[in-house]
């Protein structure tokens, strides 16, 4: 008579149904979320004990950091500081193009 072992073993995902596994996808990814926001943040608030002259020199402005850390804990504040900074340069360079328009008439 032999004695047959039966491995009951099974691995992790196995065992986990999809719905599961989606489940803990979506926590996973939302956690990360939060700690790459975060560390923007952080990076931001380093910007913000600089100079005005340093920001002019990047780009951005003092008011454009407070409005990208106002942004909710979940999004990423690099981004509203990114799209801030592109509005305000595209504006100025249309001022300045309009500046230069009126010149050429009145010559």
């Amino acid at each position: 008579m032999s004695l047959t072992v039966y491995d009951n073993r099974r691995s992790l995902s196995t065992l986990l149904s999809a719905g599961a596994r989606g489940a803990f996808r979506i926590v996973g990814s939302f956690a990360l979320t939060l700690f790459q926001a975060h560390r923007a943040r952080r990076s931001l608030r380093v910007l913000v004990a600089q100079e005005d002259y340093m920001l002019r020199d990047i780009g951005v402005t003092r008011a454009d950091l407070y409005a990208a850390l106002s942004a909710p804990n979940t999004k990423d504040p690099s981004s509203v500081l990114a799209r801030l900074a592109g509005e305000r340069q595209k504006a100025e360079r249309a001022r300045r193009k309009a500046v230069a328009r009126n010149r050429r008439a009145t010559t």
